[in-house]
């Protein structure tokens, strides 16, 4: 009986240790023409299950460094901003634009569980998305992941 009560706590124990998802975090970032992206994935066994994707853009490398945007002005840099980014709010999408020292920042998150098919396709996900497949797409694209 002790025998067999020490097994089954082994087994209980290794149950234990070994059970639960593999998550992962990584991020890649890639700089070009006074922008810089950077893409965090979080992934469940290889399974991309959140995005978020900020993108930081230089205002005087568009020529608005040097002078003081009015909130008016601010609006529709963001609006031009998001617009060219092809991404709108949606079931499990935000997204948002910011203004930080002289630099604009909008960033898209993505939850890939939450999202619906649709939204999820016009961003470019379609189905399960492999992070690994996806980090050596990154680098093959230039960016550096960590």
């Amino acid at each position: 009986m002790k025998k067999l009560l020490c097994a089954a706590f082994a087994v209980l124990v290794l149950a234990g240790c070994s059970g639960g998802a593999k998550t992962e975090t990584k991020t890649c970032s890639l700089e070009e023409s006074g922008m810089k992206m950077d893409a965090t994935f979080t992934a469940e066994d290889d399974k991309i299950t959140k995005t978020s994707v900020k993108v930081t853009m230089d205002l005087s490398a568009a020529g608005l460094g040097d002078k003081e945007l009015t909130d008016d002005q601010k609006k529709q840099l963001e609006t031009a901003v998001l617009s060219q980014l092809g991404v709108e709010e949606g079931k499990g999408v935000s997204v948002s634009a910011e203004f930080k020292d002289k630099n604009i920042i909008a960033t898209v998150d993505v939850d890939m569980k939450d999202g619906d098919t649709a939204t999820l396709k016009k961003l470019g996900f379609g189905g399960e998305a492999s992070l690994s497949k996806t980090l050596e797409e990154a680098k093959d694209g230039g960016a550096t992941c960590k």
